[in-house]
Formats: structure tokens, C-alpha cells, sequence
């Protein structure tokens, strides 16, 4: 199975591959810094591969784009949403507190 990127998000093109993408769109928010996101992160490759058909995969640097971590409520690393109609609907954290130890 071909290795599908999961794509860095920026502010510029946040609203093209998110809000407006007409595909749900699963977002993981990380610091690269946070040991738990650094070991997540081949397991959201290996569903980027498996379900790339369906769903756009992104990621996005909470250090560089802190205001868009803000607008949803992110409030540790890694968190996990899925946006449907340029929504978030389902969100899952990390831990409680911010994991960038």
C-alpha cells in the first residue's frame, strides 16, 4: 500500500483543506516538541494510507499556529478532531494538561 502524506496545515490554507473541504477531514493538533505525538504520528500515517479514499488527513503545529489551536479548544497535544462540513464533530486529547515535558 502506497504511503499517503498527511498534509501540514498552515493558517493560509487551513480554510481550503479544512472548512472547506468537501470530505470530512481528521485533524491531529501537535507541538514538535510532544514525545506522544511524536509516537502517534506513524499510526495517523498508517490511516492516512488506509482511508485516504474517504477522508483528508492533516496536522497541524500548535506552536506556530497557536491561535488556531485556540479557536478550537485545544488544550493539550496530541488532540484529535474530526470536522464534517468544515465543523469539528468528534474530538479526543491526549491528557488534561499540556504534554510538551
Amino acid at each position: 500500500m502506497a504511503e499517503i502524506p498527511v498534509i501540514d496545515v498552515t493558517d493560509k490554507n487551513w480554510e481550503e483543506k479544512v472548512e472547506k473541504n468537501s470530505t470530512p477531514v481528521f485533524v491531529m493538533f501537535y507541538s514538535p516538541t510532544c514525545r506522544h505525538c511524536i509516537q502517534m504520528q506513524p499510526y495517523v500515517q498508517e490511516l492516512a494510507g488506509q482511508f485516504s479514499d474517504t477522508i483528508t488527513f492533516v496536522k497541524l503545529n500548535i506552536v506556530t499556529y497557536s491561535w488556531l489551536a485556540e479557536r478550537y479548544g485545544v488544550m493539550a497535544t496530541p488532540t484529535f478532531q474530526f470536522f464534517c462540513g468544515g465543523k469539528p464533530v468528534q474530538t479526543r486529547g491526549w491528557c488534561s494538561v499540556s504534554c510538551n515535558a
